[in-house]
């Protein structure tokens, strides 16, 4: 929970707030309207305690993302980049080189729109078959419509990668699909292209199925696949309806933006606006979903509303917050913060003699480590060695509890610190290790990562003119 008093300076421009907490970090959202301030944060985690005092640029709305446990680079960190990343549970393969994943929520969205058609939908409007016929009808229908939903982020995904920009992979979940873009920056007229061009899919996808639908339903054949498809043809207009809502971050926000970009010539103010209105529709759908939950009793899609509300109200502050942060690090790259020459340790001796020679000698938190043959194998950090107890590190090797290559994020000392934040689970855990070729040259650690957070909140960027580079969307993101 947390607390907010004023503090006791003239101006309200300073507030006072403590917290306390579980043992893993979480996120208190809140809105300012004081202007710039300095904020004092007590934190509680386990046994420890702690408390940090810091400045924070606020946005023109007021808006910022706090994690208590963390210094101030954290309010842009862990909203930019951590907030609303979405994970990937199980990749399913690639396609024109995209990998495609899905997270482990869709699971529920696919038993929900299931139980609906089998039990309900399919049964009403075509009565008289088998359950098994409704559940197998159900069941591709479900398929086909996360088939569209691929095919409407692989248009974005697609056309970004065109436009010059990396495509890091699309990942359907709970509310629709996420094509995860970075790389290569984009005008005001490339972000309406990638933008448009996934509505633009949906509704000829719909218009497929209807078209077929009305084939069938003039032949009189089929009158199960005729219900399915026509399913699949209200359900993908819907679809493209409510994304091409002006409220960011769906695609018609984008959209608003794009245009609002290229008339202010702001890219950030553009993205202000668009975000305050998708801050809005989402109250206005969490309203509406407590409304339906407590005034028309219907619980299930009230719920399902008020969910969606905050998702688009918790994602369209992210994502402006995601625009700063990229906006304050155009042009630093992994040299301007990595550790040149790190110090190894070999991969073969015992975590006592570790701790010995490298731990209590070096003031490094992690160490890449080498093998007999001097090749980097890994990489080992304290807390790593922490968790062995004293009495088991006699006799096990570094090796053992180190992470393996695989397990630690790898770049060139050339690349854009922007994408490297993308690529890495958790910036404030994550090591990088740099190479240049087959040399190890620095790494950068969570202290670096952090370091240059800090100072990117410290610039003032200025406005991006349309037809010159602004930031690539971070993720298009479709419900």
């Amino acid at each position: 929970m947390a607390s907010w008093t004023p503090g006791n300076r003239p101006k309200r421009s300073s507030f006072q707030f403590s917290f306390t907490i579980c043992p893993r970090p979480y996120l208190a959202l809140s809105s300012l309207n004081d202007g710039p301030g300095s904020y004092g944060a007590t934190a509680r985690n386990g046994a420890r305690r702690r408390s940090r005092k810091f400045t924070v640029p606020l946005s023109p709305t007021g808006s910022i993302l706090v994690n208590p446990l963390c210094g101030p680079h954290e309010i842009e960190r862990v909203a930019a980049v951590q907030f609303w990343k979405m994970r990937t549970s199980l990749s399913i393969g690639r396609i024109a080189g995209i990998e495609i994943g899905l997270n482990w929520s869709l699971a529920i969205a696919f038993f929900l729109f299931t139980a609906s058609l089998a039990g309900e939908v399919f049964p009403s409007d075509v009565p008289g078959y088998a359950q098994t016929a409704y559940i197998v009808a159900a069941i591709a229908a479900v398929l086909l419509f996360y088939a569209s939903l691929l095919a409407h982020e692989l248009g974005h995904a697609i056309v970004a990668r065109r436009l010059g920009n990396r495509v890091d992979g699309i990942t359907l979940w709970l509310f629709g699909g996420v094509a995860r873009l970075s790389g290569d920056s984009v005008s005001d007229s490339a972000e309406l292209r990638i933008t448009l061009v996934g509505p633009a899919i949906t509704i000829a996808v719909a218009i497929v199925f209807a078209v077929i639908a009305a084939v069938l339903a003039t032949l009189n054949v089929f009158p199960l696949t005729v219900d399915l498809l026509g399913w699949l043809a209200r359900i993908n207009f819907i679809l493209a309806a409510f994304n091409l809502i002006p409220a960011f971050p769906l695609d018609g926000g984008r959209v608003l933006r794009a245009l609002l970009w290229r008339f202010t010539h702001d890219q950030l103010r553009a993205t202000s606006i668009a975000a305050w209105l998708g801050r809005a529709f989402g109250v206005v759908l969490i309203l509406g979903g407590l409304s339906m939950a407590f005034l028309q009793a219907s619980l299930i899609n009230g719920v399902w509303l008020g969910v969606l509300g905050w998702f688009l109200f918790s994602a369209a502050g992210s994502q402006e917050l995601q625009t700063r942060l990229q906006r304050s690090l155009t042009g630093v790259t992994v040299r301007d913060v990595m550790v040149p020459d790190p110090v190894t340790a070999p991969d073969w001796i015992t975590v006592d003699d570790f701790v010995a020679r490298y731990a209590t000698v070096h003031r490094a938190t992690a160490y890449p480590i080498r093998d007999f043959n001097g090749q980097l194998s890994g990489l080992v950090t304290l807390h790593d060695v922490s968790a062995i107890a004293p009495p088991r590190r006699a006799g096990t090797q570094v090796r053992v509890i180190a992470r393996s290559l695989t397990q630690v994020a790898l770049a060139r000392p050339d690349d854009a610190l922007i994408d490297v934040l993308h690529q890495v689970e958790d910036p404030a855990t994550a090591y990088v290790l740099v190479k240049d070729g087959d040399r190890l040259v620095g790494m950068v650690s969570p202290e670096d990562i952090g370091r240059a957070l800090d100072l990117a909140g410290l610039r003032q960027p200025g406005p991006v003119t349309t037809g010159r580079s602004g930031t690539s969307p971070g993720t298009v993101g479709d419900v």
